[in-house]
């Protein structure tokens, strides 16, 4: 089985990103910053990119926004996490912070989404107001049920790990802890460097399947490294897993997003 972890960046390479899929032919593709109506690239609504994607690649998916815009123009803007599969889905869902419990709906006016848009100096402390979702499913490989699950933790300055940070990775537990034990892919982009206290929380729950990689932002087009041209990047985007054996794993440069993708093989243990 083949899993792909990518932060998609609002699609802005989509037709890389496209024809990299289609090359790599995953089973399970989960994303996130999937966005619709993005107003930097498609301000008038007109493409419905995780749709198409979802056509392009014969895939089944399911997109869940984490916040909604309305902007001026009345088209309604969403950002949040996705997953597309070749498995049959039995089951999904979407589970928020327990604090942020709800789809969180503004207008463009907001100071919130226009710090972001501004790549205000501000954004990180508002940040911390989005109400960030998980979205997992189940699903039947090889006549056994599997669970996938996907999520996108907070924005700090580099990466560093904030109480906010910690908490996400306790739901992600929690949520582990009260459902039937299955053979579990998470993955995300975490935000979070591997020595982290959360990394370790995970890591006493699930294998990490990319142990030891340095860099999982492009160097090409991630900000970090056009301010710093010298640093060596930061690994922030993880897959973990249990129940499964790791093939292998690799993270190929590549310009399809600000961040390269993760991809893994696994099988049943």
């Amino acid at each position: 089985m083949k899993i792909i972890q990518l932060n998609c960046w609002n699609f802005r390479y989509f037709d890389e990103m496209l024809t990299f899929l289609k090359q790599e032919k995953p089973d399970i593709i989960n994303l996130q910053e999937v966005s619709f109506a993005n107003p930097r690239i498609d301000p008038e609504g007109k493409h419905d990119y995780f749709e198409i994607l979802k056509k392009e690649l014969g895939m089944d998916g399911i997109f869940a926004p984490w916040q909604e815009v309305v902007l001026n123009s009345g088209i309604h803007y969403k950002f949040g996490n996705a997953f597309l599969t070749k498995l049959d889905i039995v089951d999904y869902g979407v589970f928020f912070e327990p604090n942020l419990d709800e789809l969180k709906i503004t207008n463009e006016a907001d100071e919130t989404f226009q710090a972001i848009l501004q790549n205000d100096k501000t954004k990180y402390h508002l940040f911390f107001k989005e109400a960030k979702n998980y979205i997992w499913a189940t699903l039947k490989y090889k006549n056994q049920l599997i669970r996938n699950l996907t999520t996108h933790y907070t924005a700090s300055f580099e990466c560093t790990e904030i109480l906010q940070i910690i908490d996400q990775t306790k739901s992600v537990i929690n949520f582990l802890d009260n459902v039937k034990p299955l053979p579990t892919i998470f993955t995300g982009d975490l935000n979070i460097h591997d020595k982290s206290y959360s990394i370790s929380l995970l890591k006493d729950k699930l294998d990490l399947v990319n142990p030891g990689l340095v860099n999982t932002l492009n160097p090409e087009i991630h900000p970090l490294f056009k301010n710093k041209p010298d640093n060596k990047g930061l690994a922030v985007d993880y897959i973990f897993s249990t129940g499964f054996t790791t093939k292998s794993c690799a993270c190929p440069v590549i310009a399809i997003s600000d961040h390269l993708p993760v991809i893994a093989e696994l099988e049943l243990s």
